[in-house]
């Protein structure tokens, strides 16, 4: 394939953009043809010629990473790609490889040396998982122009600033820390001024009755001791909080073409003609998954380094895409065709326990996958087998493209009251269809409050002890790549319920995991 076809077949793609945004996106891929970024320019060689390496490098020149964090050697060469001066670094790999936590580390480290990120992925929900990077990250928004954003998004931050710096030589203090909100210090610090310390620690242990008198002698003794750092504390949240809206405004109108980290949905960043007349260090595109040529192309247009992460094709998948032309999947057609230097295969997991990695992995990868062994410290002593699943009866409700069972649903929370050996916050639900999510959301029991629960977009980067997955829905119209994602979000236990006969008339993943040998099938007798 010759250059002028693969673009002309590129344009032909944008058709199932929307009709409103086809011009502009035309517009933009032809100036990329013209002029392409390094990224663009290996990606297309490649596609049109086989494997190719340019001499030309891009001048990001970070130091070491000085992140905290322990990689697995394969881990840390993936790594080292994502920070490398290569326009172009394709990372993949299994779930439960550690993509995300790779991403994360990538950001993080062009963050910390002053670099401008744009964090892509499908949707918003996944998105969260990159919200607790530093320098305050900014989330865009298709629903509100790019100037309300700034706005909604900088009053938040001065209404929740974190200031809990304490100084070097004292060991945090969550005691402390409970005292330095703003309405915690303006009841506090007056006290400090007049209150005897005898005084001050009796108010103190009505407030934290559970703690013996030791320790709140010494929060007393800490509270004196660090009465005017509290009181700038004090002040700092004052002024954040009463900023004016001209003041605030004028804060967004100045960061608007300044901010450094950005977080959006692929949807977002192709409806924002904010973000096109930017460039980026970094883009970071966190679940590549089906993104077609144009999107790709466009978001590498953004980008002197452009890093894609992905899953390599799944069994089910790979079948029906061998054959296919090289367009249908970039990503995969990517993986197979670009040389060494710009790609990394992770074929390792951490997350999953052994007796439920080899099940799980068999599934959903056709390669060998190396499990490292780990310290398990969840137990359920009347389920030897970590890989469970309950044969729930009935046929699931349509609700507005969604499903929902409520015989399966009840079957769940059951479960969970009969197995509380595990904290709360150990636990999660993962469910197809937001319905299911719901209703499940709705009666669970407040003493589970702190039981994750979501639909696949909500538990990327995510992990649970014991993970139960409700299957309700349609076999036919749940993807490969969510069933990878569901399977592999429980560390030490995986419960799963749904209809088995359903699920083993459709060809799938679930299908091929129901002839696991070790996987434990239950029965729900239902008298009538």
């Amino acid at each position: 394939m010759d250059s002028v076809h693969f673009w002309s077949q590129v344009q032909q793609g944008l058709q199932a953009y929307p009709a409103d945004r086809i011009a502009s996106l035309q517009e933009q891929l032809s100036a990329l043809e013209k002029q392409p970024t390094l990224a663009v320019e290996v990606m297309v060689q490649t596609i049109c010629g086989g494997g190719i390496y340019l001499d030309q490098r891009v001048d990001l020149n970070l130091t070491e990473s000085t992140l905290n964090l322990s990689f697995s050697p394969s881990q840390q060469d993936a790594l080292g790609l994502g920070l490398s001066n290569n326009p172009l670094a394709v990372i993949a790999g299994v779930p439960g490889s550690g993509k995300t936590r790779i991403a994360k580390a990538i950001a993080q480290t062009a963050i910390q040396q002053n670099k401008q990120v744009l964090i892509v992925t499908k949707t918003q929900e996944s998105l969260t998982a990159f919200a607790d990077l530093s320098n305050h990250p900014f989330q865009r928004n298709i629903n509100q122009s790019y100037e309300a954003e700034q706005i909604q998004q900088l009053r938040h931050a001065f209404s929740n600033a974190t200031m809990d710096y304490l100084p070097l030589y004292l060991l945090p203090d969550l005691l402390l820390s409970k005292l330095r909100s703003r309405t915690e210090l303006e009841t506090w610090l007056p006290l400090l001024q007049t209150t005897p310390h005898s005084q001050l620690a009796q108010q103190l242990q009505q407030q934290f009755p559970e703690q013996p008198r030791v320790r709140i002698q010494l929060l007393a003794y800490r509270l004196h001791q660090l009465q005017p750092m509290l009181r700038q504390q004090l002040k700092l949240h004052q002024l954040y909080e009463e900023l004016s809206d001209q003041d605030i405004q004028s804060l967004a109108i100045e960061q608007k073409n300044t901010t450094r980290t950005i977080l959006a949905t692929i949807a977002d960043v192709l409806s924002s003609p904010t973000l096109w007349q930017r460039s980026f260090d970094w883009v970071i595109v966190d679940d590549v998954g089906l993104l077609s040529w144009a999107g790709l192309l466009l978001l590498a247009g953004l980008a002197k380094k452009l890093v894609l992460l992905g899953t390599p094709p799944l069994p089910e998948s790979f079948a029906k895409s061998a054959n296919s032309k090289v367009l249908t999947c970039p990503f995969h057609s990517l993986l197979n065709q670009l040389l060494p230097t710009y790609r990394c295969h992770l074929n390792e997991q951490f997350r999953l326990h052994t007796a439920l990695a080899k099940p799980v992995y068999e599934t959903i990868s056709d390669r060998w996958i190396h499990t490292y062994p780990r310290s398990i410290s969840t137990r359920l002593p009347d389920h030897p087998s970590r890989l469970i699943w309950q044969d729930i009866p009935g046929n699931a409700i349509a609700h507005d493209n969604s499903y929902l069972n409520e015989l399966e649903g009840r079957r769940l929370l059951e479960f969970l009251q009969q197995n509380l050996l595990i904290p709360a916050s150990k636990i999660g639900i993962i469910t197809f269809y937001t319905a299911q999510r719901d209703w499940l959301q709705a009666h669970c029991p407040p003493r589970l409050s702190n039981i994750k629960i979501g639909t696949i977009a909500e538990w990327v980067g995510q992990e649970r002890s014991l993970v139960l997955l409700s299957c309700v829905g349609q076999a036919t119209q749940v993807t490969p790549e969510d069933i990878a994602t569901a399977l592999t979000r429980g560390q030490d236990y995986l419960m799963i319920f749904g209809q088995v006969d359903h699920w083993r008339q459709h060809s799938s993943l679930m299908q091929s995991l129901l002839s696991q040998p070790s996987l434990h099938k239950e029965r729900l007798a239902v008298l009538t």
